[in-house]
């Protein structure tokens, strides 16, 4: 293994005194020309200016971006903007505080943080829409503001959600015994049941929180991003 150098051994070249640089020396560190490693690294930047300047120009905000979905219904460009301020007045209404987390006793933050990358995993592995994964994170922390959670409860508060967010957006959502075969049978389907009535009670059924890709997706389209 190679030995790091400390900080203590890292020092700069000192001119010891009475020997400082004289006129000739400064002369000779004074380079006649641009070396051709500085001039590659300008004319870069001079090419990059040039192709900024050639971008086609991000339309105003009053242009309308849907006028060319008319005749697509599935995009309900007659609709579009009342459907988004619709969509952000729930995101308001159903704001988690950022301190939630404070309100439980037996779990915290990095606790969330392994379950919700656990999330992830159980994603990946059934091959899920990226709107299950962001709706089952908006259950389980929608869940935590207003229910307290043991320790050991945490990761079947995790899969309830990640349970209801396939019903909620799949077509062919994974089974019951799935969800209780990824979580190596450390909870019952009784239980996940159990808490999936006691997750949907107490968020009233009000699963329709608009999800980031929402905006995204919007946001995209009126930068004119090219996939």
């Amino acid at each position: 293994m190679l030995r790091r150098e400390t900080l203590g051994e890292i020092q700069n070249r000192t001119i010891e005194p009475g020997r400082g640089f004289g006129k000739a020396h400064i002369r000779s560190l004074q380079p006649i020309s641009k070396p051709q490693s500085v001039l590659k690294e300008e004319a870069d930047e001079e090419e990059m200016e040039r192709s900024r300047s050639h971008e086609e120009p991000i339309p105003p905000l009053d242009e309308n971006i849907d006028e060319d979905d008319a005749d697509n219904p599935q995009l309900c460009s007659e609709y579009v903007n009342d459907i988004y301020k619709y969509l952000r007045e729930l995101e308001v209404k159903y704001t988690v505080p950022s301190t939630y987390m404070t309100s439980q006793r037996d779990i915290n933050a990095k606790m969330r943080a392994i379950v919700v990358d656990w999330l992830i995993q159980v994603h990946q592995r059934f091959h899920l829409l990226p709107e299950t994964l962001y709706t089952a994170i908006s259950l389980l922390d929608r869940y935590l503001a207003v229910q307290a959670v043991a320790k050991n409860r945490l990761q079947l508060v995790g899969v309830t959600a990640m349970l209801v967010a396939s019903k909620y957006e799949e077509i062919y959502a994974p089974e019951l015994r799935d969800f209780v075969f990824i979580v190596d049978n450390a909870y019952t389907a009784a239980q996940i049941r159990a808490t999936e009535r006691t997750m949907l009670r107490l968020l009233k059924f009000e699963l329709g929180k608009p999800l980031p890709l929402h905006f995204l997706r919007r946001n995209s389209k009126a930068g004119q991003v090219k996939s």
